[in-house]
C-alpha cells in the first residue's frame, strides 16, 4: 500500500520561506513481508526555497515517521519515549 499526501495551499510559516502549493510531500509505503509481518518505508520532501526547512525540523521530521511506524505496529505511543529530543 502507498500512500502519497502533498499540501494543496501554499504555507507561509513565519520567519521560513514560504512552500508553494505542491511543494510538501509524505510518502508512506507499506509492504507485507510474511504474514503479520509488514515493511514501512516513509519518505518526507520540500521542494523550492521551503526546502532548506528540512535541516530546522529534522527531528520533527523523525518523531513523526516513529509515531506512524508505532501506530500501525501496534506500539502504544506512551510505552516509548520520543525517538528524537
Amino acid at each position: 500500500m502507498i500512500v502519497d499526501i502533498r499540501n494543496q495551499r501554499a504555507v507561509n510559516p513565519p520567519v521560513h520561506p514560504k512552500i508553494s502549493a505542491g511543494g510538501y510531500r509524505y510518502l508512506f509505503m507499506f509492504e507485507r513481508h510474511a504474514p503479520g509481518v509488514w515493511r514501512y518505508y516513509g519518505l518526507t520532501g520540500l521542494r523550492g526555497k521551503g526546502a532548506a526547512a528540512v535541516t530546522w525540523f529534522r527531528n520533527s521530521y523523525v518523531n513523526r515517521a516513529v509515531a506512524v511506524f508505532r501506530y500501525i505496529a501496534g506500539v502504544p505511543m506512551e510505552r516509548e519515549p520520543p525517538a528524537v529530543r
